[in-house]
């Protein structure tokens, strides 16, 4: 890192854009474009939480009813913003997501980045496991699925590496969602040799595999 002025430097060398300057101007103009949408919704949400407590007003010394001040606090937000999406703007999550299946989204989601980025995604079944071998296509648990990455044709067909999707709880799995890299990617150009990538998406949907319909939200 001797030859980065600072961390943020060295950082930014892997991404899309290189100058500091630029991520800063354009942190700073999303911030000045959105702080006023923010305390307008947050002012809202305090108001929401305000006339909920309504009838906690506190009693003084003197024995008279006291307003009570209550602050908008960060575990406060998922409460009051569900409240105001169902009573101000009549939103039912839960049939909302009945347009976004499982199976659906997962297909939406990969033909997007296929558009975007110009990839396509093979699903590998475990009774083709046998014609990679075990050290190219290998699953932890049964209702693992796993795809083989490519760049499409036009940008010249190459293999890119491997995805694992795990998306049901079992014992012994994280409670959460995640993203994992399991092998990263390297290039060594002077060598020409090329490291290949596999990833691993975690997911925590309840039932499993043989259960339909599965909602993504």
């Amino acid at each position: 890192m001797s030859r980065f002025p600072n961390y943020a430097v060295f950082k930014l060398k892997m991404m899309m854009t290189d100058s500091t300057d630029f991520v800063n101007a354009f942190i700073s103009d999303i911030k000045e474009r959105l702080t006023p949408i923010a305390r307008f919704e947050l002012d809202a949400l305090s108001k929401l939480k305000h006339a909920g407590l309504g009838s906690m007003n506190t009693i003084d010394a003197a024995g008279n009813e006291v307003e009570k001040i209550t602050r908008f606090h960060t575990w406060d937000f998922s409460f009051c913003n569900n409240l105001t999406k169902s009573r101000d703007h009549s939103f039912n999550e839960k049939k909302f997501s009945e347009y976004f299946s499982l199976e659906r989204s997962l297909a939406g989601m990969m033909s997007t980045f296929s558009r975007l980025f110009g990839l396509q995604f093979i699903e590998i079944t475990s009774d083709q496991f046998s014609e990679f071998g075990p050290e190219h296509v290998m699953t932890w648990h049964p209702e693992v699925r796993v795809f083989s990455v490519w760049e499409d044709s036009i940008n010249g067909g190459e293999f890119l590496g491997y995805l694992y999707v795990d998306l049901f709880p079992r014992d012994h799995k994280y409670n959460h969602a995640g993203h994992y890299n399991l092998r990263p990617v390297s290039r060594s150009v002077a060598s020409f040799i090329a490291q290949l990538t596999s990833t691993r998406g975690t997911l925590r949907f309840q039932g499993n595999a043989n259960t339909l319909p599965l909602l993504l939200l």
